[in-house]
C-alpha cells in the first residue's frame, strides 16, 4: 500500500512538473514567435483590410487558457509598442482549426500552436502556412523536424529555431539578425 502511494505521489509530482515546463514552453514561445514575426522582412504586406496583423491562435481543448494567453500575447511590447507589430495593432483569432481561417477571410501573418497535438495536425498546419506565406510555431518539441517553420530551442537559454526547408518553401524573408542566433533545422532530402 505504501508503495502504490509513494508512486502515485512521484507520478502526480512528474506530471506537475512536465505540464509546468510546457507553460514555460509556451509563455516563453510567445515572445519568439513576436520576435520572429517582426523579423519577418515582408511583415509589413500581411496586414489585413484594417491595415492590422491578423494573428492565430490555435487550440484544441482549452479555450479559456487560449484566451488568456492571447491576451499575454496583445500586451506584449513597451509603451505604444503593446498590442502592435510593426507599428500594425494586432487583431487575435482563437480556433479549433484552420477551416475558420478560410471561412472568416482571415489575412493571417502568423500561427501559433498554444496545446500540443496530434502529429497530422501539426503537419496540416505547417502545410498551410508553407502554402500561404503564413509564420508558423509551436513551442513543442518535435514540431519543427514535422514541418513547422518556427519553434523554441532551449539549450543554455532559449532561442528561436526553424525549419530550413519550410523556411526555403515558405518564400518567408527572415531577417539576418534572427537567423544567426537561431538553431537551424535541416531534414534529410
Amino acid at each position: 500500500m505504501c508503495l502504490v502511494m509513494l508512486y502515485l505521489f512521484a507520478s502526480n509530482i512528474h506530471a506537475q512538473s512536465f505540464d509546468e515546463e510546457q507553460e514555460r514552453r509556451v509563455r516563453s514561445g510567445l515572445q519568439m514567435f513576436r520576435s520572429i514575426l517582426s523579423a519577418d522582412k515582408d511583415i509589413n504586406k500581411k496586414h489585413n483590410e484594417q491595415q492590422g496583423i491578423d494573428i492565430v491562435f490555435v487550440y484544441d481543448k482549452d479555450l479559456e487558457r487560449a484566451q488568456a494567453l492571447a491576451r499575454r500575447f496583445v500586451r506584449m511590447g513597451r509603451g505604444d509598442k503593446k498590442g502592435k507589430i510593426k507599428d500594425l495593432p494586432i487583431t487575435i483569432h482563437i480556433m479549433r482549426n484552420l477551416a475558420g481561417i478560410a471561412q472568416e477571410n482571415i489575412q493571417a501573418a502568423g500561427i501559433f500552436i498554444l496545446e500540443k497535438v496530434e502529429s497530422e495536425r501539426i503537419q496540416q498546419t505547417a502545410e498551410y502556412g508553407l502554402q500561404n506565406n503564413i509564420v508558423t510555431y509551436s513551442p513543442y518539441e518535435g514540431d519543427v523536424e514535422m514541418g513547422i517553420m518556427s519553434g523554441l530551442m532551449i539549450a543554455t537559454r532559449p532561442k528561436p529555431y526553424f525549419n530550413q526547408a519550410t523556411l526555403n518553401g515558405s518564400q518567408i524573408r527572415i531577417k539576418p539578425f534572427m537567423l544567426k542566433v537561431a538553431e537551424i533545422y535541416e531534414p534529410e532530402s
